[in-house]
């Protein structure tokens, strides 16, 4: 992975929502690292709370991959990150051009289907172009989970010994382009992420258990120990969708009456560790990466 402070050469940063630009951004304005930034239209609403010139960022829908392309080669941009959640567009507003049928029909021609096959695609479109993708943690490494008990409260043995049950759950749900996360109850997996996202399956989660266990305390003496885990598919493009957590998640959990967060290390990211252990250490949730 590149050293951040030693990148001369502006980066290129297509910027959903979410707090992944914005924490993006700041370290290169910390560090004093030049960036242009290509905002996605109704999702990227940060520029003026980031003090972002006309010049450095600038609005593009879905259509404009064109512009967003040229937008990045005048200013000498070698190598791109997009990063950030991006709303589903609405195609009857998205305009024809020779470069969107383009990836269109290779999207269609494509084994691979789906947002996976359409990154591959366009990945190649950009750097046919002269344009680099790279990952988020090419840039900040520092996200990266590493294979450690981040809190105070340590999984027990019990537990531990559930752990691989939990992986291999999460795994096969992200092969089959489903989600990246479940919720186990001991041995058995009590919960499915789906399209809905991690943060839906963690309050209908909470819904079921509090029904039982109106308090973690009574799940603890029942020895029923519920666990989320969020896992990256074998296949797992870096540059986008990667596992991740912040503090919300912790609360969630908490919430719903979860013992304990496992992601996977290396390929999982903590936005704000500091922040996420205190929460989580607060809330006697424990959180591994393994």
């Amino acid at each position: 992975m590149k050293k951040s402070n030693k990148i001369k050469k502006p980066i290129g940063i297509i910027a959903g929502n979410g707090m992944l630009p914005i924490l993006l951004i700041k370290k290169f304005k910390k560090e004093k690292i030049p960036f242009f930034v290509a905002g996605i239209e109704g999702d990227f609403k940060d520029a003026e709370s980031l003090k972002l010139s006309s010049d450095t960022c600038k609005y593009y829908n879905l259509s404009q991959l064109t512009s967003v392309i040229k937008f990045f080669k005048k200013n000498g941009v070698r190598e791109i990150v997009s990063i950030g959640g991006t709303s589903r567009p609405d195609f009857k507003k998205v305009k024809i051009n020779f470069f969107n049928l383009k990836v269109l029909w290779k999207l269609f021609r494509s084994e691979k289907k789906g947002d996976d096959g359409l990154f591959v695609i366009l990945k190649n479109e950009f750097f046919k172009k002269g344009l680099e993708m790279k990952s988020l943690h090419y840039f900040m490494p520092e996200l990266l989970a590493e294979k450690k008990c981040y809190t105070k409260l340590k999984p027990t043995m019990k537990e531990k010994k559930f752990f691989e049950i939990g992986k291999k759950a999460a795994k096969k749900l992200g092969d089959a382009d489903i989600g990246q996360a479940v919720i186990t109850q001991n041995e058995n997996i009590f919960l499915r992420e789906d399209r809905g996202g991690t943060e839906a399956m963690l309050k209908k989660a909470g819904a079921i258990i509090r029904g039982f266990y109106p308090s973690r305390e009574l799940a603890d003496k029942a020895k029923e120990s519920f666990v989320l885990f969020k896992m990256k598919k074998d296949d797992q493009l870096e540059e986008i969708d990667i596992p991740t957590i912040g503090i919300n998640t912790i609360k969630q959990c908490h919430s719903a009456n979860i013992k304990g967060v496992v992601i996977e290390a290396g390929s999982s990211y903590m936005i704000e560790k500091e922040k996420i252990i205190k929460e989580a250490d607060k809330l006697n949730i424990f959180v591994v990466g393994i």
